[in-house]
């Protein structure tokens, strides 16, 4: 029996689901008693519910997450931040990116987007977990990472939290691409708005330099989704192998290290380092311009023939 196909009885669906939720289950209960396997687990739960949206029929899906919640809470009764940091924020995005990426939304804002939401609902339950359990879960992530007695904390626990949203998100899209259109979805990374693409990357640069002033943590979280979008245009950029755009970013990168010498003493601690997104500021505007020669280049083509 083929593992990712469509299920469409009653009997299909609950079987399907359940055998999911055990899973999860499963290792929920292994990364609590071995915490080392934590690791694995953020990234097992986003994917297995990302898979159930996309097979399994939509009204069903409550059954699903109240089922996996309830469980994952018994058997970790002792320890239930787990449930709250990793399970309910998983479950949710990858419900969530089953739902976009079953839409035939671009994977660029698909992952994107549940990366957002995972983050969102992690940073909301760090309270209630702080409040409720009385267990400081910041500095357990920095006790994770070995640097406890690091100074900047908050801004290092957003950047942590929000690359692992991002990791689990694009894995679970890793994973699950090659079937898509076994089940009749469609995904083209080519069929990308660029203008969008570049007045995000140019408002979430502007945004971090703007915050990196008034709430450095907002900063660190607006320069990775800066991060995310130079990276899709650089990579862009790259794959028309031309040489006046690979001068243009050789160039740039000179650029910002003569202006961040310059401009690092003015930037608030820690945000001096955010001055690295200078160089994702500048691959925009090339990125910009070639679009718009690329577009001229057209239209004489047009009006030639």
């Amino acid at each position: 029996m083929n593992i990712f196909n469509k299920r469409n009885t009653l009997n299909e669906n609950i079987a399907y689901m359940g055998i999911m939720c055990a899973i999860n289950v499963i290792f929920v209960l292994m990364s609590t008693l071995l915490p080392i396997l934590l690791f694995l687990l953020v990234f097992i739960l986003p994917l297995t519910s990302a898979i159930v949206t996309l097979l399994c029929k939509k009204k069903y899906l409550p059954i699903y997450f109240v089922a996996t919640i309830t469980l994952c809470m018994i058997v970790t009764i002792w320890n239930i931040s787990d449930t709250l940091l990793y399970v309910i924020p998983s479950l949710i995005s990858g419900i969530i990116f089953g739902i976009v990426i079953e839409k035939k939304v671009n994977p660029i804002w698909t992952i994107i987007i549940s990366t957002v939401i995972n983050f969102g609902i992690t940073f909301a339950v760090i309270p209630l977990i702080n409040l409720v359990l009385d267990i400081n879960i910041n500095e357990t992530i920095l006790a994770v990472i070995n640097l406890n007695d690091f100074t900047y904390k908050s801004e290092l626990v957003i950047s942590f939290i929000f690359v692992i949203s991002l990791v689990q998100q694009v894995l679970s899209f890793l994973v699950v691409k090659e079937e898509l259109p076994k089940i009749g979805i469609t995904s083209n990374y080519n069929d990308s708005n660029n203008i969008i693409l570049y007045v995000v990357s140019l408002v979430s640069f502007a945004l971090t330099l703007l915050f990196s002033f008034i709430y450095s943590p907002l900063a660190f979280f607006l320069f990775f989704i800066n991060v995310y979008f130079v990276i899709h245009i650089l990579y862009k950029l790259l794959i028309n192998k031309n040489l006046f755009i690979i001068i243009g970013l050789i160039a740039s990168l000179f650029i910002v290290i003569f202006m961040f010498g310059i401009l690092f003493q003015f930037i608030p601690n820690p945000c001096g380092i955010l001055l690295i997104s200078l160089y994702g500021f500048l691959t925009t505007i090339i990125a910009l311009i070639n679009n718009q020669l690329s577009k001229t280049k057209e239209k004489d083509r047009i009006i030639n023939k």
